[in-house]
């Protein structure tokens, strides 16, 4: 599946390839979770949800094992 998932770089995963049915179910199911969570921080610190999810993708990407694609601040993809 690291192949068709990506982290992209507003915090959430990104289906890089279409194709497996099962990823985009899984991928919305984590993405909800997330955006709740980038919500819920932006009203306790009056940041919006979108620069919580910006920073956190950040966060993400330097902190993933090797293998895994992450997107870079200008949208391009690269895998660690």
């Amino acid at each position: 599946a690291e192949e068709v998932v990506g982290e992209n770089n507003r915090g959430f995963l990104e289906e890089r390839k279409s194709g497996h049915a099962s990823a985009g179910s899984v991928i919305a199911d984590e993405n909800r979770d997330r955006e709740a969570v980038y919500g819920l921080i932006a009203k306790q610190t009056g940041a919006t949800a979108d620069s919580v999810g910006r920073a956190r993708a950040k966060q993400i990407a330097e902190n993933s094992r090797s293998g895994v694609w992450v997107q870079d601040a200008s949208g391009r993809w690269i895998k660690k």
